[in-house]
């Protein structure tokens, strides 16, 4: 296979994994969301059940650790892709960002990474407080 060709057929890739990767994080996102409001939104139900409201945020926890490490599995196959393509494209590939100054290693830090660790950390620690909110403060 010729360079031209594996460059294209890399690039195909990594817009596939790319656009699985965001598409999975607004899905699991919205999945573990859906779980926070259920409480919420029919309230008159829900009190019936007592302290086992807390189910909810208890399985909006365990959706939203198990998005990160989907999501960061996904990110590891994109970055294989990536990496993979930058090094086909030789010469033709845009330098890498100037790391002289603090705030340029900040701007510098992966995307992919940095979103499935806030996903993952973000939507566990609002699963727990919103599973404790329930808890000091039952519905109904």
């Amino acid at each position: 296979m010729e360079e031209k060709d594996a460059v294209g057929l890399l690039w195909n890739e990594w817009a596939y994994r790319h656009d699985l990767f965001w598409k999975s994080l607004f899905r699991w996102g919205a999945a573990v969301i859906a779980l926070w409001i259920v409480p919420f939104v029919k309230p008159e139900i829900v009190s019936k059940l007592g302290h086992g409201i807390l189910i909810f945020p208890s399985l909006a926890l365990l959706l939203s650790l198990a998005a990160a490490w989907h999501l960061g599995a996904e990110y590891s196959r994109l970055k294989v892709v990536n990496e993979k393509y930058r090094s086909l494209l030789g010469n033709y590939r845009p330098g890498d960002l100037s790391k002289d100054k603090w705030w340029m290693n900040l701007f510098g830090l992966s995307i992919g990474t940095t979103a499935v660790l806030l996903f993952g950390l973000l939507l566990s620690v609002f699963s727990i407080c919103i599973a404790l909110w329930l808890y000091l403060n039952p519905i109904g």
